[in-house]
């Protein structure tokens, strides 16, 4: 079982957030707070901004750690069970941060 992914310099290429942020989802379930995912990103492209924000809209927390590096964990379930999100607002939200990206 994994309790600590790490990644360098992985913000290159925009068009793979996406399936980073999926990617990210399926080995850091909710639920599961034990796993975490630690990220060192030096370069400053304004563009890399979306990879945040779709990690926020996937219910992550990021943390940052200093000197480039960042720790990002799940939030957790409600009570009931599910997330507070429930996908209308996530994909209303991944639709604004398209229309931003094509328009850098």
């Amino acid at each position: 079982q994994l309790d600590t992914i790490i990644a360098s310099d992985i913000l290159l290429y925009v068009s793979a957030y996406p399936a980073l942020v999926e990617t990210l989802e399926e080995l850091m379930p909710q639920g599961k707070p034990k796993i975490q995912f630690l990220m060192s990103w030096n370069r400053r492209m304004k563009e890399s901004a979306e990879f945040f924000d779709r990690m926020k809209l996937a219910n992550f927390e990021c943390e940052h750690l200093g000197k480039c590096v960042y720790r990002f964990v799940r939030h957790q379930r409600d009570d009931d069970g599910d997330d507070d999100n429930d996908g209308t607002e996530r994909k209303t939200e991944e639709k604004k941060i398209e229309g931003m990206a094509e328009n850098i």
